[in-house]
């Protein structure tokens, strides 16, 4: 079994902004807004004047952090056969079950999970894909759960 490396995909424009679509954006402003009213609510309540509107920047700054966290990448798993393919596949499906997703379209050669955070709060950027192609898987979906199955992947490799 050879596990390659990861692949950071899109553009360079992508990965600067960190932004896929025009409804991760959305709710991505919208989390951020409501979490900095959120954030002046609670200063008014304990008597302190309001924060300046600049740490509205620095709150979209740090809330960033997720963007990036959604970037696109896929590495590669070349197996020895077609069934130790199949098996490596079933063991991260169970490793993606356990971190909280779901099947939601399976045939032959591919499967895509998604998150099971409600509606609202899920984008379609953070589905998990693996498809396979005789005895090679290709795993592609958000960049921290890529690492985080690559590590599982290579583990699998040093057992």
């Amino acid at each position: 079994m050879n596990v390659s490396k990861i692949e950071l995909l899109g553009s360079t424009l992508l990965k600067i902004s960190g932004i896929q679509s025009a409804r991760q954006l959305g709710s991505y402003v919208a989390a951020t807004l409501i979490g900095f009213m959120i954030f002046q609510a609670g200063i008014i309540f304990l008597g302190e004047p309001m924060a300046s509107p600049i740490i509205l920047l620095f709150a979209f700054s740090g809330s960033s952090v997720l963007l990036r966290m959604t970037l696109p990448a896929r590495f590669c798993i070349v197996n020895d056969s077609s069934e130790r393919c199949v098996e490596v596949k079933n063991f991260l499906a169970q490793k993606l079950k356990k971190q909280g997703y779901h099947l939601i379209s399976k045939n032959v050669a591919e499967a895509v999970f998604q998150s099971k955070l409600p509606a609202f709060l899920r984008w379609s950027e953070n589905e998990i894909t693996i498809t396979k192609s005789d005895a090679t898987l290709m795993i592609k979906g958000p960049v921290f759960m890529i690492r985080m199955l690559h590590k599982y992947s290579s583990g699998m490799l040093s057992a």
